[in-house]
Protein backbone atom coordinates (compact mmCIF):
# COMPACT_ATOMS: atom_id res chain seq x y z
CA UNK A 1 0.00 0.00 0.00
CA UNK A 2 1.23 3.43 -1.07
CA UNK A 3 0.91 6.44 1.01
CA UNK A 4 -2.11 9.21 0.07
CA UNK A 5 0.52 11.62 -0.66
CA UNK A 6 2.45 9.30 -3.51
CA UNK A 7 -0.55 8.42 -4.70
CA UNK A 8 -2.32 11.59 -5.59
CA UNK A 9 1.22 12.63 -7.04
CA UNK A 10 0.12 9.12 -9.00
CA UNK A 11 -3.18 10.36 -10.01
CA UNK A 12 -2.41 13.78 -11.25
CA UNK A 13 0.42 12.49 -13.46
CA UNK A 14 -1.74 9.80 -15.16
CA UNK A 15 -5.02 11.91 -15.29
CA UNK A 16 -3.51 14.96 -16.59
CA UNK A 17 -2.20 13.30 -19.90
CA UNK A 18 -5.92 12.42 -20.37
CA UNK A 19 -7.50 15.58 -20.31
CA UNK A 20 -8.94 15.78 -23.64
CA UNK A 21 -10.24 11.79 -23.69
CA UNK A 22 -11.92 13.60 -20.44
CA UNK A 23 -13.66 16.43 -22.41
CA UNK A 24 -14.60 14.01 -25.32
CA UNK A 25 -16.21 11.65 -23.51
CA UNK A 26 -19.37 13.96 -23.58
CA UNK A 27 -18.84 15.67 -27.11
CA UNK A 28 -17.04 13.26 -29.48
CA UNK A 29 -19.11 12.62 -32.39
CA UNK A 30 -18.47 8.93 -32.45
CA UNK A 31 -18.29 7.81 -28.83
CA UNK A 32 -16.36 4.36 -27.93
CA UNK A 33 -17.57 2.08 -25.11
CA UNK A 34 -16.26 3.67 -22.24
CA UNK A 35 -17.51 7.10 -23.75
CA UNK A 36 -21.50 6.15 -24.05
CA UNK A 37 -21.09 4.45 -20.22
CA UNK A 38 -19.83 7.81 -18.84
CA UNK A 39 -22.82 9.58 -20.80
CA UNK A 40 -25.88 7.42 -19.52
CA UNK A 41 -23.68 7.58 -15.66
CA UNK A 42 -24.28 11.38 -16.05
CA UNK A 43 -28.24 11.50 -17.35
CA UNK A 44 -28.92 8.83 -14.88
CA UNK A 45 -27.04 10.87 -12.33
CA UNK A 46 -28.20 14.19 -13.56
CA UNK A 47 -32.43 12.43 -13.49
CA UNK A 48 -31.91 11.26 -9.65
CA UNK A 49 -30.16 14.51 -8.30
CA UNK A 50 -33.89 16.44 -9.88
CA UNK A 51 -35.90 13.86 -8.45
CA UNK A 52 -35.01 13.29 -5.27
CA UNK A 53 -32.78 16.91 -4.23
CA UNK A 54 -35.44 20.56 -4.25
CA UNK A 55 -33.71 23.27 -6.54
CA UNK A 56 -31.51 24.99 -4.75
CA UNK A 57 -30.07 22.34 -3.06
CA UNK A 58 -26.66 22.21 -2.26
CA UNK A 59 -24.35 19.44 -4.24
CA UNK A 60 -20.62 18.37 -3.94
CA UNK A 61 -19.10 16.65 -7.17
CA UNK A 62 -16.19 14.59 -6.08
CA UNK A 63 -13.45 14.18 -9.18
CA UNK A 64 -15.64 16.24 -11.62
CA UNK A 65 -13.57 16.03 -14.09
CA UNK A 66 -14.98 17.41 -17.91
CA UNK A 67 -16.94 19.55 -15.07
CA UNK A 68 -20.23 18.87 -17.35
CA UNK A 69 -22.03 17.22 -14.33
CA UNK A 70 -21.70 20.17 -12.20
CA UNK A 71 -22.31 22.92 -14.81
CA UNK A 72 -25.46 21.20 -15.95
CA UNK A 73 -26.77 20.73 -12.54
CA UNK A 74 -25.91 24.66 -11.61
CA UNK A 75 -28.37 25.36 -14.31
CA UNK A 76 -30.81 23.63 -12.90
CA UNK A 77 -30.70 25.99 -9.60
CA UNK A 78 -28.48 23.15 -7.28
CA UNK A 79 -25.22 25.11 -5.41
CA UNK A 80 -22.73 23.39 -6.62
CA UNK A 81 -19.13 22.30 -5.57
CA UNK A 82 -16.62 20.74 -7.64
CA UNK A 83 -13.25 18.88 -6.57
CA UNK A 84 -10.89 17.77 -9.11
CA UNK A 85 -7.13 17.92 -8.28
CA UNK A 86 -6.29 18.09 -11.77
CA UNK A 87 -5.28 21.79 -12.20
CA UNK A 88 -5.54 21.15 -16.09
CA UNK A 89 -8.99 20.46 -16.08
CA UNK A 90 -10.37 22.80 -13.41
CA UNK A 91 -9.01 25.35 -15.54
CA UNK A 92 -10.47 24.39 -18.86
CA UNK A 93 -14.18 23.95 -16.55
CA UNK A 94 -13.77 27.41 -15.54
CA UNK A 95 -13.31 28.44 -18.78
CA UNK A 96 -15.95 26.72 -20.02
CA UNK A 97 -18.77 27.15 -17.39
CA UNK A 98 -17.39 29.99 -15.59
CA UNK A 99 -18.44 30.92 -11.87
CA UNK A 100 -21.60 29.28 -11.41
CA UNK A 101 -19.96 26.18 -9.91
CA UNK A 102 -17.49 26.78 -7.16
CA UNK A 103 -14.28 24.93 -8.69
CA UNK A 104 -12.04 23.60 -6.11
CA UNK A 105 -8.21 22.48 -7.23
CA UNK A 106 -7.24 19.73 -4.09
CA UNK A 107 -7.57 16.23 -2.77
CA UNK A 108 -10.98 15.43 -1.51
CA UNK A 109 -10.46 16.00 2.46
CA UNK A 110 -12.00 17.69 5.66
CA UNK A 111 -10.42 20.64 4.21
CA UNK A 112 -13.10 20.75 0.99
CA UNK A 113 -16.20 22.05 3.37
CA UNK A 114 -17.49 22.05 6.90
CA UNK A 115 -19.34 19.04 8.17
CA UNK A 116 -22.95 18.49 7.29
CA UNK A 117 -22.43 21.35 4.29
CA UNK A 118 -24.12 19.19 1.90
CA UNK A 119 -27.82 17.45 0.50
CA UNK A 120 -25.98 15.09 -1.98
CA UNK A 121 -22.69 13.27 -2.63
CA UNK A 122 -21.94 12.88 -6.54
CA UNK A 123 -19.33 10.35 -6.83
CA UNK A 124 -19.23 9.30 -10.45
CA UNK A 125 -15.51 7.33 -11.43
CA UNK A 126 -13.93 8.06 -7.82
CA UNK A 127 -14.18 5.43 -5.39
CA UNK A 128 -12.08 2.99 -7.44
CA UNK A 129 -9.06 5.38 -7.25
CA UNK A 130 -8.59 5.73 -3.58
CA UNK A 131 -6.58 3.98 -1.21
CA UNK A 132 -8.75 3.31 1.30
CA UNK A 133 -12.74 3.30 0.09
CA UNK A 134 -14.07 3.01 3.48
CA UNK A 135 -12.05 5.82 4.65
CA UNK A 136 -13.42 7.83 2.23
CA UNK A 137 -17.19 6.74 2.12
CA UNK A 138 -16.62 7.89 6.03
CA UNK A 139 -15.68 11.52 4.54
CA UNK A 140 -18.26 11.60 2.41
CA UNK A 141 -20.66 10.78 4.98
CA UNK A 142 -19.18 13.72 7.38
CA UNK A 143 -19.66 16.08 4.31
CA UNK A 144 -23.19 15.20 3.87
CA UNK A 145 -26.48 16.70 6.58
CA UNK A 146 -28.66 13.98 8.33
CA UNK A 147 -30.34 12.56 5.62
CA UNK A 148 -28.06 13.39 3.10
CA UNK A 149 -28.01 11.56 -0.04
CA UNK A 150 -25.01 9.35 -1.57
CA UNK A 151 -25.16 8.83 -5.28
CA UNK A 152 -22.12 6.50 -5.85
CA UNK A 153 -21.01 4.75 -9.27
CA UNK A 154 -18.53 2.14 -9.14
CA UNK A 155 -16.67 -0.50 -11.18
CA UNK A 156 -18.78 -4.37 -10.98
CA UNK A 157 -16.09 -6.84 -9.95
CA UNK A 158 -18.31 -9.63 -11.64
CA UNK A 159 -18.20 -7.66 -15.27
CA UNK A 160 -15.76 -9.47 -18.04
CA UNK A 161 -13.35 -6.39 -17.30
CA UNK A 162 -12.11 -7.64 -13.78
CA UNK A 163 -12.98 -11.63 -14.30
CA UNK A 164 -10.93 -12.12 -17.06
CA UNK A 165 -7.97 -9.58 -16.11
CA UNK A 166 -8.56 -7.09 -18.92
CA UNK A 167 -7.65 -4.11 -17.02
CA UNK A 168 -4.00 -5.26 -15.97
CA UNK A 169 -3.98 -6.56 -19.32
CA UNK A 170 -4.61 -3.03 -20.56
CA UNK A 171 -1.47 -1.21 -18.19
CA UNK A 172 0.92 -4.08 -19.02
CA UNK A 173 0.26 -3.73 -22.84
CA UNK A 174 0.53 0.34 -22.84
CA UNK A 175 3.13 0.24 -19.65
CA UNK A 176 0.87 1.92 -17.43
CA UNK A 177 2.65 2.19 -13.89
CA UNK A 178 0.43 -0.56 -12.25
CA UNK A 179 -0.28 1.62 -9.33
CA UNK A 180 -2.41 3.85 -11.56
CA UNK A 181 -4.68 0.62 -12.04
CA UNK A 182 -7.94 0.53 -10.72
CA UNK A 183 -7.73 -0.18 -6.80
CA UNK A 184 -11.02 -1.31 -5.68
CA UNK A 185 -14.09 -3.10 -7.67
CA UNK A 186 -16.98 -4.01 -6.27
CA UNK A 187 -19.27 -6.77 -5.79
CA UNK A 188 -23.25 -5.94 -5.08
CA UNK A 189 -22.16 -7.92 -0.89
CA UNK A 190 -18.78 -5.15 -0.83
CA UNK A 191 -20.19 -2.35 -2.09
CA UNK A 192 -23.50 -2.52 0.36
CA UNK A 193 -21.06 -3.56 3.43
CA UNK A 194 -18.87 -1.06 3.26
CA UNK A 195 -21.98 1.93 3.02
CA UNK A 196 -23.33 -0.15 6.04
CA UNK A 197 -19.74 0.27 7.92
CA UNK A 198 -19.65 3.97 6.94
CA UNK A 199 -23.07 4.88 8.16
CA UNK A 200 -25.20 4.92 5.42
CA UNK A 201 -28.11 3.22 5.00
CA UNK A 202 -28.59 1.54 1.14
CA UNK A 203 -31.52 2.73 -0.84
CA UNK A 204 -31.41 1.67 -3.91
CA UNK A 205 -28.95 0.64 -6.94
CA UNK A 206 -28.81 -0.27 -10.87
CA UNK A 207 -26.40 -1.56 -13.52
CA UNK A 208 -24.77 -0.04 -16.39
CA UNK A 209 -25.13 0.40 -18.75
CA UNK A 210 -29.25 -0.37 -18.98
CA UNK A 211 -31.80 -0.48 -21.44
CA UNK A 212 -33.94 2.72 -22.10
CA UNK A 213 -36.70 0.94 -19.70
CA UNK A 214 -34.55 1.13 -16.61
CA UNK A 215 -36.93 2.16 -13.82
CA UNK A 216 -35.12 5.65 -12.00
CA UNK A 217 -33.72 5.48 -8.84
CA UNK A 218 -36.09 5.04 -5.45
CA UNK A 219 -35.08 6.62 -1.54
CA UNK A 220 -37.49 3.98 -0.36
CA UNK A 221 -36.01 2.03 2.69
CA UNK A 222 -35.10 -1.77 2.15
CA UNK A 223 -34.31 -2.66 -1.01
CA UNK A 224 -31.17 -4.10 -1.86
CA UNK A 225 -28.88 -6.29 -3.47
CA UNK A 226 -29.53 -9.17 -1.53
CA UNK A 227 -32.71 -9.80 -1.95
CA UNK A 228 -33.15 -9.00 -5.72
CA UNK A 229 -30.10 -11.41 -7.30
CA UNK A 230 -31.62 -13.22 -9.37
CA UNK A 231 -29.14 -13.88 -12.05
CA UNK A 232 -25.61 -13.10 -12.40
CA UNK A 233 -24.98 -9.62 -13.24
CA UNK A 234 -21.87 -8.42 -15.39
CA UNK A 235 -22.81 -5.31 -16.11
CA UNK A 236 -19.48 -3.20 -15.81
CA UNK A 237 -20.80 -0.44 -13.46
CA UNK A 238 -23.04 -0.24 -10.30
CA UNK A 239 -25.26 2.88 -9.84
CA UNK A 240 -25.90 3.17 -6.22
CA UNK A 241 -28.25 5.81 -4.18
CA UNK A 242 -27.62 5.88 -0.08
CA UNK A 243 -28.37 8.46 2.67
CA UNK A 244 -26.83 9.27 6.13
CA UNK A 245 -29.18 8.68 9.59
CA UNK A 246 -32.07 10.80 10.45
CA UNK A 247 -33.49 11.25 13.97
CA UNK A 248 -36.58 9.28 12.76
CA UNK A 249 -33.96 6.17 12.24
CA UNK A 250 -33.04 5.56 15.46
CA UNK A 251 -35.67 3.09 15.93
CA UNK A 252 -33.48 0.98 12.96
CA UNK A 253 -29.96 1.70 14.52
Amino acid sequence: MISDERRRELLQEYFGQRVEWEWEAYTHPRPDAAQKLARQRLREAVTTVCRHVPEGGRILDLGSGSGLAAATLADLGYQVTAVEMIPALVERCQEQYGSKVQWKTQPFDDRVAKKGSFDLVLSLGFLEYQERAGKELVRMRRMLRPGGLLLLSVPNTLSARFQFGLTRAYFRLFKEPEKIAVRHSFTPERLQRLLGMAGFIFLDYKWLPHGEDSEPLSVERGRDFMSHRVRLRTEPEMLTLSRTYREDDTAYS
